[in-house]
């Protein structure tokens, strides 16, 4: 299993993630930040990108929180240096600039709304980066890139300890509504739920534990979780 652990002094992954642009402002902000420095230690980094055999994701842990999505992009170290790679496209920051002007939308577009002004928006935004002077050729990547992110799956999941809202529901006598460590599935309000964890009025976790923990969960090479469900089917 290949990590890489960076840090990211930016907040652009505290922010609640609603839609599908969110999932690609913070890709391309990760991008930055991979080909801005070096890594480090994971005990000292809040993003950490995981590779395995049939694994590639990126891990932001902050605070309380860990959440995870899809990272479709390989990273190679060359004498202390990262490039990035998809497919056979190596990403660099002419790409990553070019496919952030391209998403510069409405922030509070609707999904269905969303996709049809993306798909409007790379059509536009081509002629006018060619008029800037962007390459064609950064241009055609740059959009093949995102048109390959629109399409395919996220896998978003949070392990979130939100003892504030627990308290909340605590002291209404809901607390099982709102779990103080849980798993939040999806992103969207109308898909979105929760998986509360055993244990739920202790403390916080150690962040790295929790993290080792999701990845641990979502590695199909090792031994699976079960929910204990008490109801039959």
């Amino acid at each position: 299993m290949e990590k890489y652990s960076f840090y990211s002094y930016k907040e652009f992954f505290k922010k609640p993630i609603r839609n599908k642009i969110d999932i690609l402002k913070i890709l391309i902000n990760t991008l930055e930040i991979i080909l801005n420095q070096s890594s480090c230690d994971i005990k000292n980094a809040n993003i950490t990108v995981v590779k395995d055999r049939k694994m590639q994701r990126v891990f932001y842990h902050y605070e309380n929180k860990i959440f995870t999505i899809y990272f479709p992009f390989s990273i190679e170290e060359i004498e202390g240096i990262y490039e990035l790679w998809w497919d056979e496209i190596r990403i660099d920051h002419a790409i990553i600039s070019t496919m952030m002007s391209i998403i510069e939308i409405e922030e509070d577009l609707k999904n269905k709304e969303f996709f049809e002004v993306i798909i409007e928006n790379i059509e536009a935004k081509r002629d006018e980066l060619i008029q800037d002077g962007i390459a064609l050729k950064i241009i055609e990547n740059s959009i093949k890139i995102l048109k390959y992110l629109l399409i395919t799956e996220d896998g978003y999941l949070r392990y979130d300890c939100d003892e504030v809202n627990w308290k909340k529901a605590w002291e209404k006598g809901n607390a099982n509504k709102h779990p103080l460590h849980h798993l939040d599935i999806f992103y969207l309000d109308d898909n979105t739920f929760k998986i509360g964890l055993e244990n739920t009025k202790k403390p916080c976790l150690n962040m790295l534990t929790c993290l080792n923990m999701l990845i641990d969960i979502l590695n199909i090479d090792t031994d699976a979780y079960f929910l204990n469900i008490k109801h039959q089917w």
